[in-house]
């Protein structure tokens, strides 16, 4: 039996995919898509935080809303990421071990070999907005978190609609 599919690509930037047994299967513009022609190239979102739990809470929040996720435990682990695999967008803990967040953005700005993606800090400092504005980040993510403040500041950043600094919330 054959199978046909249409794509649609919607103002989210989400590509949905029909299959012709009423399966629907929806890839936002920075997710994986398993099963996908070999020349989409999608990426993913990235997650830096030296708490396992928290990386673990924010992927499970992403991946089940179809976001393609890969974690760092710092700094040093992220850049080395990133020169492998251009992210979507960061959610950047600033207090890490190894290489915290502001040394990770010092050095992230200023490596030629990647190109740049937008940053949101994530941080349960009282002051996390005008520190993520100061850093030039385009959001920031109020630790504890709510699933919907997560998932609304990364569809706005990986949306592109961003262009330079300012923290948004």
């Amino acid at each position: 039996m054959k199978r046909s599919s249409t794509i649609i690509v919607t103002r989210m930037r989400a590509t949905v995919a029909k299959l012709t047994h009423d399966i629907h299967q929806v890839w936002h513009f920075g997710c994986c898509c398993n099963g996908a022609s070999e020349d989409v190239s999608l990426n993913y979102i990235l997650i830096v935080d030296d708490d396992p739990a928290i990386r673990d809470v924010v992927s499970d929040i992403l991946e089940m809303s179809n976001y393609c996720v890969k974690t760092a435990r710092n700094g040093a682990e992220a850049l080395d990421e990133i020169r492998i695999d251009r992210p979507a967008a960061v959610l950047l803990d600033l207090m890490m071990p190894v290489m915290d967040g502001w040394e990770f953005l010092r050095r992230y700005r200023c490596d030629a070999l990647v190109a740049p993606a937008p940053v949101v800090i994530m941080s349960a400092a009282r002051d996390a907005s005008s520190v993520a504005s100061n850093l030039g980040a385009q959001a920031f993510l109020s630790k504890p978190f709510e699933i919907e403040t997560i998932l609304d500041i990364v569809g706005r950043v990986t949306e592109g609609s961003h262009s330079g600094g300012g923290a948004q919330t």
